[in-house]
């Protein structure tokens, strides 16, 4: 309410809360009318959160039968995921921008353990700067490394692409599911990517992805990553992108169509968790659709999602069956946002005799949910899961 508002207004200009904002190209200070507007947005943001939650469970329960207590746990968890999308979801409403261009050139290193390290890559405002002939965009353009990245032969890379509805999330999302990867042999690499609506166009995501596609191979040597044995996962949005990822790799046409240099290496095939799929059905969200999903279609925004640049990244029309890689795609019944898109997925690419394998985990101990596996990986089902989406990426790079 408006006396939140206030209350908060006064902790910032106290110093009792620094936010961080930038309004256009150069940082500056939001006056208290900017900033009463700003906030006023974003407890806009969390009741359109609660609302939508609530409509999803109210889905659940009409169509899985969930109980009153069942629905009381869902909400909790959905509320915990969409939680972390605060930050995005208050540069996504407000005129608020970050309007900056990343060159992919580390200037800091951070090691946190022996499995994770954080790679910063360096900033420049406002101006396109070309280092080593690529450029990406992204106002927090990172990548974090997970592995054994010193004293050891070369590992098999595992890019990981993360979720968020194109709008939000960072590549430190799911962090554990991540050093469960390297627990199992592999050298993670977690990538960031601009963000909608800031990105404007799908292929602005690709170039970011294929950017920092090149700085892996750049420093493969450096950080132990064997690049004749690559695979890829996404979960959610980032299914989508890692979907996308993967198709443009296999096909040198779509990368001369695109305007992307790729890396020499190949990915071998890879895992998708309950992804999106269909591109153009945000269409019909934003349009015709309700709840999380007409809120999710929204924040991307009318003027990205109807232009018709996003036609040309439909991947029902991009896939080619010939080079198509190996997907080994993870779903849930009880995913009330993307089941029915893995479900389709799963039979167009049966139509089209492109091998894969399709999984669809059934609730035992714990009521699933969307990403269930990546969010929640101590989960009786995450486990079965996660071992035998391990297993089939083994068995990819063993080949």
């Amino acid at each position: 309410d408006d006396g939140l508002v206030r209350h908060t207004v006064e902790q910032i200009r106290g110093g009792t809360v620094r936010p961080h904002i930038r309004r256009g190209d150069e940082p500056g200070a939001l006056d208290d009318i900017q900033l009463r507007v700003l906030l006023s947005k974003f407890l806009d943001c969390g009741k359109m959160i609660l609302q939508s939650t609530k409509e999803i469970q109210m889905y659940r329960k009409e169509r899985l039968g969930a109980t009153g207590a069942d629905v009381a746990v869902s909400f909790s968890q959905a509320w915990q995921n969409h939680a972390a999308f605060i930050p995005q979801f208050l540069c996504a409403l407000t005129d608020v921008r970050f309007c900056t261009r990343f060159v992919a050139d580390v200037n800091k290193l951070t090691i946190r353990n022996r499995h994770s390290l954080s790679l910063g890559l360096n900033l420049v405002h406002g101006v396109d700067v070309t280092i080593d002939d690529f450029v990406c965009f992204h106002s927090a353009h990172l990548l974090n490394i997970y592995g054994v990245i010193e004293n050891t032969e070369p590992r098999p890379l595992l890019i990981r692409i993360h979720g968020g509805g194109f709008f939000g999330g960072t590549q430190a999302n799911d962090e554990p599911y991540s050093k469960f990867l390297a627990d199992n042999g592999f050298n993670v690499v977690s990538i960031n990517y601009t963000l909608m609506p800031a990105a404007g166009k799908f292929q602005n995501i690709a170039k970011d992805i294929f950017a920092a596609l090149k700085w892996i191979e750049a420093h493969a040597e450096e950080y132990c990553l064997d690049l004749s044995r690559v695979v890829i996962t996404g979960d959610s949005a980032g299914g989508y992108l890692a979907n996308l990822t993967a198709t443009i790799l296999s096909d040198p046409a779509l990368q001369e169509k695109f305007g992307l240099e790729a890396p020499s290496f190949r990915v071998r095939g890879g895992v998708l968790t309950c992804p999106e799929v269909d591109i153009l059905e945000l269409r019909e969200d934003l349009v015709n659709g309700s709840g999380f999903k007409k809120f999710m279609a929204g924040r991307i925004t009318e003027e990205v999602l109807m232009d018709s640049a996003v036609e040309e990244v439909d991947l029902y029309s991009l896939i080619n069956p010939e080079t198509y890689p190996k997907m080994f795609i993870i779903t849930t019944p009880q995913d009330a946002i993307l089941y029915d898109q893995a479900v389709a997925f799963d039979a167009w690419l049966m139509e089209k005799g492109i091998d894969h394998e399709f999984h669809v985990y059934e609730q035992q101990e714990n009521k699933l949910q969307h990403v269930f596996n990546t969010g929640n990986i101590e989960w009786v089902e995450s486990v079965q899961a996660n071992e035998e989406s391990v297993a089939f990426l083994k068995s990819l790079i063993a080949e």
